[in-house]
């Protein structure tokens, strides 16, 4: 018998998590979704599969892809061709697990039921009866809100809960890192743990510099009138040695050459001016390893494939100057990579090209771009805020302390 999951109404209602499964035989596979490989009927419920082994993934790829399409609040990080990539870089010895929540069947046009909560989790910590689950996060990964089906977002948090406290060993704390602050999936998972008697908090609290469009205003039109005309003394200035080019990636051009000068000016560059760092983390780049190159190789390749890709650069004088790298996701875009040139850090390169960026996504109708974990800077008209938030499983001698949820 499959679990006996309620219309999301009433979920809301009640806050409680679905019903354990009872003892019984499997249901056929192609009845209902997979369970987790190796478990005996009863011991698991086949609403919820973990994976561990990162090429195992590939065969929910099209459900993967059906989820990210129809996530409450997407997320290009946890899409499948950027987190494969990120684990077959990065998480070779990590301990990662990636969960899956599958809705149950709604009818005869989804007999198996559909993918419903996707996340990467890892195992940080456990002693005595202290255990730590937290989602993880590969470098400059700057958003962190798992993949939720939106219609079924309320039971598939609290299936996720549960099989936390239960099938998971009895996690004493949960931590999800990196959801905005304010969002719906922020508020969905402080109401499915207070409904379920857990103390949800929140820690870790930064903030990411936005920009949103302004319709009916062109792209210079949100920067303090100070900030654009010492913008254009830099760039006169620049040309007054030598040629200044604004440079963006078009159909058919080559990515190696991109590729390539992301590095060089990785090598050279420092971690950024006051105003913008040049990383998205802290002086850290993407091509400083090798897991790092082969991780941004792959994630260009494929963007580019999907016409998700956006290269934009700053030239003096046919040298590079500034290079940025973003992937669109809906109607935004958020930053992976930015490096400059540090001798010509005088020149205010990172803030020339953030310009050249922002009047770019405005050319192309885009509403929206995220820069990443890189802090505000006057460029930006807007921030958001992520957070981590943490689950306590609600054991007596156990204390989970915080702020509140803001928005």
């Amino acid at each position: 018998m499959k679990p006996e999951w309620r219309p999301a109404e009433t979920a809301a209602e009640t806050a409680q998590p679905a019903p354990p499964r009872k003892e019984g035989p499997s249901p056929p596979a192609q009845d209902g979704p997979p369970r987790q490989a190796g478990t005996q009927p009863g011991e698991a419920r086949d609403s919820v599969l973990v994976v561990q082994d990162p090429q195992a993934l590939a065969e929910y790829a099209s459900a993967w892809e059906d989820l990210a399409a129809a996530a409450l609040e997407p997320n290009v990080y946890f899409e499948p061709w950027m987190l494969q990539n990120a684990l077959k870089a990065f998480g070779a010895s990590d301990n990662i697990r990636v969960l899956m929540v599958h809705s149950p069947p709604l009818g005869r046009a989804d007999p198996a039921g559909k993918l419903a909560l996707l996340v990467p989790l890892q195992p940080t910590l456990s002693f005595k009866k202290l255990k730590v689950i937290e989602s993880w996060l590969y470098p400059h990964c700057a958003l962190g809100a798992p993949l939720v089906r939106g219609p079924v977002a309320r039971e598939s948090v609290a299936r996720l809960l549960d099989w936390a406290n239960t099938e998971g060993g009895g996690t004493s704390l949960l931590g999800l890192k990196r959801i905005a602050r304010g969002s719906p999936l922020h508020a969905i998972f402080f109401q499915m743990a207070a409904g379920a008697g857990l103390h949800p908090s929140c820690t870790d609290a930064a903030s990411h510099g936005l920009w949103r469009r302004v319709e009916g205003a062109d792209s210079d039109a949100a920067l303090p009138i100070g900030l654009r005309r010492r913008l254009r003394h830099k760039e006169q200035r620049l040309n007054q040695r030598g040629h200044l080019r604004h440079l963006a990636l078009q159909p058919g051009d080559d990515i190696a050459p991109w590729i390539d000068d992301f590095g060089r000016l990785a090598r050279n560059g420092g971690a950024g001016t006051d105003a913008i760092p040049a990383s998205s983390h802290a002086g850290t780049s993407l091509l400083a390893s090798d897991q790092g190159r082969q991780f941004f190789e792959a994630t260009l390749e494929e963007a580019r494939r999907r016409g998700r890709l956006i290269l934009l650069g700053l030239d003096f004088d046919g040298a590079p100057m500034a290079r940025r790298c973003l992937l669109t996701a809906g109607d935004g875009a958020v930053v992976l990579e930015t490096a400059y040139e540090e001798e010509l850090a005088m020149f205010s390169p990172v803030e020339l090209l953030e310009l050249h960026c922002l009047r770019h996504l405005h050319a192309l109708g885009l509403q929206w771009m995220d820069n990443g974990a890189a802090s505000p800077n006057r460029l930006l008209n807007d921030e958001r805020t992520v957070e981590t938030v943490v689950i306590g499983s609600g054991m007596d001698e156990l204390v989970v302390s915080g702020p509140p949820p803001q928005g």
